[in-house]
């Protein structure tokens, strides 16, 4: 015996609207993912003015199930700003803060940090995987 869609010729709508479906429940699983890595990682996030963590953030890219999540530091657009420098005479000097959230999270330096580490981002996927994945599944509705 045929399932109903298949005696009527829908087929294909169906199997699209069941795609629709199943890539939107992903979406918003990946998603749920990346705003607990953001909290997270704020909690390690080395402080100093507090302009690094509260600049934190996630973005969704692309769409259907190449549907990706992405946490970042820094302004989301890769905004640069121009600001006089104490430095220079006060002539004007790019800034370029994503740069900053990747040397700071790099540590190329080896600094010690009086609060928060470097890698924060890495950490929290590394030492977290395990709740990271119930999350997912939470999300997701799996059991």
């Amino acid at each position: 015996m045929s399932p109903s869609f298949v005696k009527n010729g829908n087929a294909r709508a169906a199997f699209a609207r069941h795609e629709a479906a199943v890539s939107a429940r992903v979406a918003a699983a990946n998603d749920a993912v990346a705003e607990l890595i953001l909290t997270k990682s704020k909690t390690l996030v080395p402080v100093d003015t507090g302009a690094l963590r509260d600049s934190g953030g996630t973005r969704s890219e692309g769409a259907g199930f190449g549907r990706r999540a992405v946490v970042f530091y820094g302004p989301a657009d890769g905004t640069v700003r121009t600001l006089p420098s104490s430095k220079n005479s006060g002539r004007p000097v790019k800034r370029y803060p994503r740069n900053y959230a990747w040397f700071v999270h790099a540590n190329f330096n080896g600094v010690t940090y009086k609060q928060g580490q470097a890698d924060f981002l890495a950490a929290v996927v590394r030492d977290d995987r395990a709740e990271l994945k119930l999350e997912f599944r939470r999300a997701l509705g799996a059991k």
